[in-house]
């Protein structure tokens, strides 16, 4: 399939579709960060601006894990990761309301997300040498940081291929209008890319699929009923994102045992990441012979 046929890339092209989101960012994380790009509108806020103000939450959400298990103080570190869930949502939507999407924009998203993870490990990680584990702890932290980076990876390209797939684009053609700053092409917007493709799994010709069923009006009905299909597994990815991380850390510190939330990040979310992986290589095959069973009527 031509690169040449893929329409041009839309103004929303990464905006989170309502149909993929689970219950804690549509009833609560949303309608928050709507309210801060609201404010952020009023008082003429820069969305790099918004992103800043949500790693402060992560920084103050990880000086205050330092102190678990004490009550008052893990129930202000969630809060605080709350707080900065809700920057998070704020920033993108803040720069899509402003035109502001750039390549520059998606680094320091990015960079803050990662960063305000970084903090609270090692806040944790202190917490843990200071109460008597080994130096050696650090290597399960290390650890358990390496896999959360390739698991969040993993859960937002197939976050962003549902979305392209129901705007009818191509990965290149989205990703393109990403990676420059200014006209020149950002090595830091194309390492993050490149990490993305590393965990994005194989393509095995679904999306061309989709995009030459999308050249008619018939085949754009078999195609939506082919992306409504995929929907289970997006969701199932979404096992993988900041927010059950959020809420694992908090419980795990309430117990005083922030050492079994890496054991769980290393462990078991590699393997929910791997099972996931075959899953997901089973459907695209299955969904490509699904489409096959369509036969155009104009034909």
């Amino acid at each position: 399939m031509s690169e040449t046929k893929v329409i041009s890339v839309k103004p929303a092209e990464y905006g989170r579709p309502n149909s993929i989101e689970d219950a804690s960012n549509k009833y609560l994380i949303h309608p928050l960060s709507e309210l801060v790009v609201e404010i952020g509108l009023l008082l003429k806020l820069s969305p790099n601006i918004i992103s800043f103000m949500g790693m402060g939450c992560g920084f103050l959400a990880a000086y205050l894990y330092y102190y678990l298990p004490q009550t008052p103080y893990v129930i202000g570190g969630f809060l605080a990761m709350i707080g900065w869930h809700v920057f998070d949502g704020a920033d993108g939507k803040l720069a899509r309301a402003t035109g502001k999407t750039s390549a520059f924009g998606r680094i320091i998203d990015g960079i803050c997300d990662h960063v305000v993870f970084s903090v609270v490990y090692i806040s944790l990680a202190l917490h843990l040498v200071e109460t008597g584990y080994s130096t050696n702890v650090w290597w399960l932290v290390i650890g358990a940081g390496i896999s959360h980076a390739v698991q969040a990876a993993g859960y937002e390209e197939r976050r962003q291929k549902y979305q392209r797939r129901i705007e009818g684009l191509h990965r290149t053609s989205v990703q393109e209008k990403l990676l420059h700053i200014n006209g020149e092409k950002s090595f830091l917007a194309s390492f993050y890319d490149k990490a993305q493709k590393l965990v994005a799994g194989a393509d095995h010709g679904l999306d061309c699929k989709l995009l030459e069923l999308g050249e008619t009006q018939w085949g754009k009905g078999v195609a939506g009923a082919v992306i409504m299909r995929t929907i289970p597994m997006v969701k199932a990815w979404a096992l993988l994102n900041a927010n059950n991380r959020t809420l694992l850390i908090f419980i795990f510190a309430f117990m005083g045992q922030p050492a079994l939330y890496f054991a769980v990040e290393l462990i078991l979310f590699n393997i929910i990441m791997a099972t996931l992986m075959i899953a997901e290589w089973q459907q695209e095959k299955t969904l490509i012979e699904y489409t096959n069973t369509f036969t155009d009527p104009s034909a």
